[in-house]
């Protein structure tokens, strides 16, 4: 991992450069760079007060001709950050999710049966 702080029409900028270095296959994703000498770079770089730049470069020769990249610009924003976490192979969640909408189906249940006793009483 480098750090590099960049002067910048009177911003200070800061990169963060994460490199994976012969990560080997992960099952189901894509893209998914194979070979040994697979490298995977993610750069997150503020370009503006407002703007943090995502970029993401694979390079693995034997996997494509070029290295590539993606890059997605990041704005501010004052609305709620949600964590956003990956679930493959989380056995748990099925029963979670399978609880939470059972307690969501009995607490609908039991509206409905109290506003049918609020009915017949008035």
């Amino acid at each position: 991992m480098s750090r590099r702080f960049l002067a910048s029409s009177g911003l200070l900028a800061a990169l963060l450069a994460v490199v994976l270095l012969a990560a080997g296959p992960v099952a189901g994703q894509a893209p998914c760079p194979e070979g040994e000498n697979a490298r995977v770079t993610e750069r997150v770089t503020r370009v503006s007060a407002d703007t943090l730049q995502y970029e993401v470069t694979f390079d693995d020769p034997a996997t494509w001709t070029k290295p590539w990249t993606a890059m997605i610009p990041i704005k501010r924003s004052q609305d709620k950050v949600f964590e956003f976490a990956c679930h493959e192979g989380n056995a748990g969640l099925h029963g979670i999710l399978a609880g939470a909408r059972a307690q969501e189906k009995a607490a609908e249940e039991a509206a409905k049966k109290s506003s049918r006793q609020t009915s017949a009483t008035s």
